[in-house]
């Protein structure tokens, strides 16, 4: 089970998506394992075309004979009830070194991640990647000859973080060419409700008063998830996210988490410190409703496609619209 299955983040889920819903954790069993889901007062669990959210990873099953992975408000054993479709689920995980070698990137999304476990020692750790931190080490001495002397916060609560953190995610979506998840209302709210919850760990980078970086992320049964980076465009030949990584990864190994978690992307970045990786695909077979949904999508995805191309406008109406949403 992680973050995304337990009770507070189904509450999370009601501020921010559902607040005329009761939202609870329900407990599924899918293909011989146990998967707790937020779900509905009807029963029905929260799926992708209910709440076509990027910010909900993938769901990891459950051991339901172990009573510390249950937390209060999870639902008892006795109300399981069965499941036929996760459209993001964890498959299990694997060394790097496998996943390279093993041909799944096919059949798999890969969520890499660190297992310090897997690592001796913090120094050892950092000669085995020498190249990228000896880099972010010539940038933050950059950044102290020509700027002044950063600052770095585990946990910065202070009120400018957050809204500073999606304006500059936002700014990034745009950049890119990505629909502008902030743009969307309801995901604002999600990570505000988690904010205020004290459930999402918000770390920064500061010049003086000034933010320079910030990661949203969570911790999590033993597990630092690092969930949304941001930074401010203007000091990018810093490298400052780069900076705060490697400050929250020191943090982290001498902390104790048992990992530190990429969550899910095949970003290029994420390779240079994971020792494992989560295999992410779906899970059971969709039911009639979602089948038709998906074909629904892709006809009016191939319809759009041509309407883009005979009129190009189009396109960019849509586009605008899209982050609007």
């Amino acid at each position: 089970m992680n973050f995304f299955s337990n009770a507070l983040f189904s509450q999370t889920l009601r501020a921010a998506y559902f607040p005329e819903q009761a939202i609870n954790p329900g407990m599924f069993e899918l293909e011989g394992q146990y998967w707790q889901v937020p779900t509905l007062k009807t029963g029905e669990p929260i799926s992708d075309f209910l709440l076509p959210s990027q910010f909900i990873d993938f769901y990891e099953p459950v051991a339901l004979d172990k009573p510390d992975s249950m937390t209060e408000g999870d639902p008892k054993p006795h109300s399981i009830r069965k499941l036929s479709y996760l459209p993001r689920a964890c498959h299990g995980l694997e060394t790097v070194e496998a996943w390279q070698k093993g041909g799944r990137q096919d059949r798999y999304e890969p969520a890499p991640t660190v297992k310090w476990d897997a690592i001796a020692s913090w120094e050892d750790f950092v000669a085995q990647r020498k190249r990228i931190f000896a880099n972010t080490y010539r940038c933050r001495r950059k950044l102290e000859r020509e700027v002044g002397q950063p600052s770095f916060c585990f946990q910065d609560n202070r009120e400018d973080v957050l809204a500073t953190a999606m304006a500059w995610k936002s700014k990034q979506y745009r950049a890119t060419g990505e629909v502008d998840a902030f743009a969307n209302s309801q995901h604002v709210a999600l990570f505000e409700a988690l904010a205020t919850q004290k459930q999402l760990q918000i770390s920064t980078m500061r010049l003086g008063g000034r933010l320079l970086a910030v990661y949203l992320g969570f911790i999590f049964e033993g597990r630092f998830c690092a969930w949304v980076a941001a930074y401010d465009s203007d000091y990018h030949c810093y490298a400052p996210g780069r900076q705060l990584l490697h400050y929250l990864l020191q943090e982290s190994f001498e902390r104790g988490h048992q990992e530190f978690d990429f969550l899910r992307g095949n970003e290029a970045y994420k390779w240079k410190y994971a020792t494992h990786t989560r295999l992410i695909a779906e899970l059971g077979q969709p039911d009639l409703s979602i089948r038709a949904k998906r074909q629904l999508k892709e006809v009016l995805k191939v319809s759009l496609l041509d309407l883009f191309n005979a009129v190009p406008p189009a396109k960019t109406f849509a586009k605008t619209m899209a982050l609007r949403i």
